[in-house]
């Protein structure tokens, strides 16, 4: 109420939750015999559009399940600082207080966490020992495989935490440009990398559609492009109530980005392009898209680690999460490798690393 200037009707609402919560053994849904679709819009509180999209894309059993975990609690994940501190000492600190910390199978130096109250407050996070990255997201940064003396671009980096895990990864030796549009944005991901004591960051202003100046090439590129969020329900349920028009334009500003973040690689370097969102459009298509129209581009696998399982049949360089499967948000990543030397009518490769289309 008070994001549509209509500030006062939060009481009237109030008092009609509180209403319903009194009541919920007594409401009745659609009669089974009535539409499919506007039965399972009003039991799981998402619009008709929405489900139809999920169905044709994943099938109506996964749907189902995605509808259903959107009312789950979700749990809440630490990435351990290892330029501090390891895992098992990390746990033992936080256990002094009172936060619980158990380690994750599948994924070395995540954390997941519970009655952590204010996490602001725990000493831990104010020295820096940890920071708060879902699980979809500290798996993208390890699929993004960055190594040690590596030049990484991160074209859409704010807040930061892929930024942080991937500089952790490289031990803090290289260079990571990280850019957003946003001055304030910027200034988000400089506090954090201080509060982590991350030295080769470096955050700036920089729109990645536009993309501005030339940099020199880089070994790695991550574009985790802004996006409809359809993968974290659960943690903005407000999300499912957007019209299907405000998702359409989303698709070619991500792909725009994508084509751009292309330009700044090195022959040999890597793009990996990630969302949190459930979309066919704004994942599969435009990474389909990409691959056709730059052959200069090859799909590189995606080597998952163990305990990983897929929910759908997708090519090796792409990897959907879903939350109900291994507990992640509801994630989209895709990997390609820029091809070491092309010989094609109408491409140069230039000393800069950029390609471009000859007239």
């Amino acid at each position: 109420t008070k994001q549509s200037g209509k500030g006062k009707a939060s009481g009237f609402v109030n008092g009609i939750l509180r209403n319903l919560l009194r009541s919920r053994g007594t409401v009745e849904f659609p009669p089974q015999h009535g539409s499919r679709l506007h039965r399972l819009s009003v039991q799981y509180s998402c619009p008709e559009w929405l489900i139809s999209m999920w169905e044709s894309a994943y099938g109506k059993d996964i749907t189902l399940k995605i509808m259903e975990n959107c009312f789950l609690r979700p749990p809440l994940y630490a990435r351990v600082n290892t330029l501090k501190i390891n895992r098992e000492k990390l746990i033992d600190l936080l256990h002094q207080e009172s936060i619980k910390a158990s380690s994750v199978v599948w994924l070395e130096d995540a954390l997941k966490l519970d009655n952590t109250g204010s996490i602001a407050q725990s000493k831990c996070f104010q020295h820096g020992l940890f920071h708060i990255q879902d699980l979809a997201s500290q798996l993208c940064c390890k699929l993004f495989g960055a190594k040690p003396g590596e030049r990484i671009y991160d074209v859409c980096a704010a807040p930061g935490g892929k930024t942080f895990t991937i500089a952790q990864r490289m031990h803090d030796d290289g260079e990571i440009r990280s850019f957003d549009q946003y001055k304030g944005k910027v200034c988000l991901i400089q506090k954090g990398a201080q509060r982590l004591g991350i030295h080769c960051i470096s955050a700036a202003l920089r729109d990645a559609a536009a993309g501005s100046d030339p940099l020199p090439p880089a070994d790695r590129v991550l574009c985790d492009v802004p996006c409809s969020g359809l993968g974290i329900l659960r943690r903005k349920p407000e999300i499912r109530y957007k019209s299907p028009e405000s998702i359409d334009s989303l698709p070619i500003l991500q792909y725009r980005i994508l084509c751009r973040s292309a330009d700044l690689l090195r022959p040999g370097g890597v793009l990996l392009y990630s969302t949190c969102t459930l979309n066919p459009a704004e994942n599969q298509a435009n990474t389909q898209r990409f691959l056709s129209e730059h052959p200069i581009f090859a799909a590189l696998p995606l080597h998952l680690p163990k305990g990983i399982q897929r929910t759908i049949k997708e090519p090796e360089n792409q990897l959907t999460l879903f939350p109900q499967t291994n507990q992640t948000d509801g994630f989209f990543i895709s990997a390609f490798r820029r091809e070491e030397s092309f010989n094609h009518a109408g491409y140069q490769i230039h000393d800069t690393g950029r390609t471009e289309r000859g007239l």
